[in-house]
């Protein structure tokens, strides 16, 4: 009991004489805390430092990194596992987002399931389709039921739950009532706008192709108007049981969209081609002819090509050199069932300057890729 009466007026007396010491040791100590909840360290020789991700409900990485991530990150076979029973831990499979600031935009295509149908009606399969619209600045749907106007504007309003500006054109239909099928196209307004005037469906009286292109006149939002990349898509899907005959008949809708009077040589066809970049026909003889998709498989299984992003260089220099097939399933950790549900096909896309004539120095040319 002595003992302890002696020291403790010493003990308080040492920390009355050392105010500064103590307060200093206890907010070091605060800041290493705080520096490993926000950040990790990153590398073994160039130690860097970069801040946790954190996940919002839809994936977006709640940090600055939303608008600097890459997500083409080029798969390895070391990495690529089957995802059927295992969630997606890489960074390129969290949903990011198509920033405003940058300086390219991506279109895609995305042939679905005759979308519409009661089996599309399920929740699941309008939340995938809406998390993939979200990865681009334009897609264009087809395969969609003739209910078409009622369903894209639902899946427009699901888009849009995470404070997108999406909006949405509908095409008429495009077959007999025994094949009926609309298109659409769903396109980012802060980065895209449409001209609704010029949209039209193909005329085709002599049915040489069973299902007419929707046509639509669109430029980027960001640049000046005299500076914005202006380009026409063609929404095309071809018959299969005769897409030989309709991809020779593509060369000529091709070149009589060009010559339509809008005085647009940007003219890009996207959509079901039932062929791969090898063989398309007369379409693939067109001089400056750019299939945007190469050598990749785009069906679910991985083993068949059949949709792609076509267009002509020099006309359409904007092309980056980026293109893909992005893998829903791997993704979105789907099995081929569930997968299938939505598409037997995965999207494809490209990547253009919102400048009109491109940046051409930055342009890649980089490999195909899915991921």
């Amino acid at each position: 009991m002595p003992a302890f009466s002696n020291l403790r007026p010493n003990f308080v007396e040492e920390i009355m004489r050392k105010p500064a010491a103590y307060l200093f040791a206890i907010l070091v100590g605060a800041i290493i805390w705080f520096f490993f909840q926000h950040f990790d360290i990153v590398g073994m020789q160039a130690v860097r430092f970069v801040p946790k991700e954190q996940e919002k409900g839809d994936g977006e990485l709640q940090s600055d990194l939303t608008n600097t991530l890459e997500v083409d990150v080029e798969f390895t076979d070391a990495n690529l596992q089957d995802s059927g029973n295992t969630a997606p831990t890489s960074a390129a499979s969290l949903e990011v987002v198509p920033s405003v600031s940058r300086q390219s935009i991506r279109i895609a295509s995305f042939h679905l399931n005759y979308f519409g149908s009661s089996s599309a009606d399920k929740a699941h399969v309008l939340d995938i389709v809406a998390r993939v619209v979200r990865r681009f600045d334009i897609v264009a749907l087809q395969g969609i039921s003739p209910r078409g106007s009622t369903i894209v504007a639902e899946l427009n309003d699901l888009a849009n739950q995470t404070g997108r500006k999406y909006d949405h054109i509908v095409g008429a239909s495009t077959a007999d009532q025994d094949d009926d099928m609309q298109f659409a196209f769903l396109f980012d307004r802060e980065t895209i706008m449409a001209d609704r005037n010029e949209l039209y469906t193909l005329g085709d009286p002599q049915n040489l192709l069973r299902r007419d292109p929707l046509v639509g006149w669109f430029r980027t939002r960001k640049p000046a108007a005299e500076r914005a990349f202006t380009f026409t898509l063609v929404n095309v899907h071809t018959e299969r049981r005769r897409h030989l005959q309709e991809l020779n008949v593509l060369h000529d809708v091709l070149y009589a969209i060009r010559d339509d009077g809008r005085q647009e040589d940007d003219v890009i066809l996207l959509g079901c081609f039932h062929a791969d970049d090898r063989q398309l026909g007369k379409l693939g003889r067109v001089p400056g002819i750019v299939s945007a998709i190469r050598s990749v498989p785009t069906n679910i299984e991985g083993t068949l090509q059949t949709e792609n992003i076509v267009f002509r260089k020099p006309a359409t220099d904007e092309f980056t050199g980026r293109s893909g097939v992005f893998d829903v399933l791997r993704n979105y950790n789907l099995s081929v069932a569930r997968a299938r549900e939505v598409s037997d096909f995965m999207p494809v896309w490209a990547e253009f300057s919102v400048f009109e004539g491109g940046d051409r120095g930055r342009v890649a040319n980089e490999p195909n890729r899915r991921y």
